[in-house]
């Protein structure tokens, strides 16, 4: 291969692989001394999806890898696609069964450029007075929810999403309980306390297991150990696709600063502090949060990410099958 083409297969990798940091970001003293970059981080308020930006924005690494960051705080997943299909975002932690049925009914094209829960992490919890009828394997579980009232983040969000694909894959109508709205999970807590609901799936397990100690519920189920979603690519860091061809520096500080959150997250060190953050989330114990940080993974997971559009594909959420490397940035 001659200099020339090497140089252009180089540029190509630079701007597609988005990974190789420059020398400035290698070097915090240059870095200091260059103008920051501005990027809008749209971030789920309330919700365990806003514990990565959290961590990013408490410990500074978006400025220590020289980004100017602007906060827009959603409350619900299709909120948060809103803003960044309006531009008044730029990016943040998504899910694949709403930004691909977002671009396939026109909308702009977003790309995940690190990894979020690369572990399969929702929860279900209901009522004690209804706890008794909950038993046997995770298909048992959700036929047992037939004639209740229970309740979802959003309609049309990513974990109602999984949920009406879960009775599916559990052999349960739709028809056969009632599924409500409650938004983010203090919402869901108080409407679970009034028993104006039976119960709820939430994004995170380890959230539910504090609610349960607190003695406001029974968690029934770990969606982990149910079948559809033994390997899972949850959530990612997704970025409006035209910023990664625009502001390609921008992109790859963004995910230098993924990468380091993730790192002092699964530091042992870091234990204490990660819990404060976590507890500025929703309150919870060491355990819970141990937990919850072992289901995070910086790189995106191929297998669990194809297994996760082929989910959505056959319960009809997203209507053609795309490729890891159409979805990602590889890592």
């Amino acid at each position: 291969m001659s200099v020339g083409m090497k140089t252009a297969v180089s540029r190509r990798q630079a701007l597609i692989g988005g990974i190789a940091l420059t020398g400035a970001l290698a070097m915090p003293g240059v870095l200091r001394a260059q103008a920051k970059l501005p990027f809008k981080l749209s971030v789920l308020k309330g919700s365990v999806h806003s514990f990565l930006p959290l961590v990013a924005l408490n410990n500074d690494f978006f400025g220590k890898n020289g980004l100017e960051v602007e906060v827009v705080n959603t409350m619900t997943g299709p909120a948060f696609i809103s803003s960044v299909q309006s531009g008044s975002a730029e990016g943040g932690i998504s899910a694949y069964s709403l930004t691909l049925p977002t671009e396939q009914k026109g909308g702009k094209r977003m790309t995940a450029i690190a990894g979020d829960l690369g572990v399969a992490s929702y929860g279900m919890i209901v009522r004690p007075e209804v706890a008794d009828r909950f038993k046997g394997d995770w298909k048992q579980i959700v036929q047992a929810l037939r004639g209740l009232r229970f309740a979802v983040p959003a309609i049309g969000g990513e974990v109602a999403h999984v949920f009406f694909g879960l009775l599916k894959a559990a052999g349960v109508d739709q028809k056969e309980l009632t599924v409500v709205q409650t938004g983010p999970f203090v919402a869901s807590v108080a409407a679970l306390k009034r028993g104006d609901i039976d119960g709820f799936i939430n994004p995170s397990y380890p959230q539910q297991l504090g609610l349960q100690k607190q003695g406001a519920g029974k968690v029934v189920l770990d969606l982990k150990n149910a079948d559809p979603f033994k390997k899972w690519q949850q959530t990612a860091f997704f970025v409006a696709h035209e910023l990664i061809e625009k502001k390609p520096e921008v992109v790859k500080r963004v995910q230098a600063t993924m990468k380091q959150s993730h790192a002092w997250m699964q530091d042992k060190a870091n234990a204490a502090a990660a819990l404060k953050i976590v507890n500025e989330i929703f309150p919870t114990g060491e355990e819970e949060t141990r937990d919850l940080i072992s289901r995070f993974r910086y790189e995106i997971d191929r297998e669990g990410t194809d297994i996760n559009i082929d989910f959505f594909v056959n319960s009809g959420v997203i209507k053609e099958k795309k490729p890891y490397e159409y979805v990602t940035i590889p890592h």
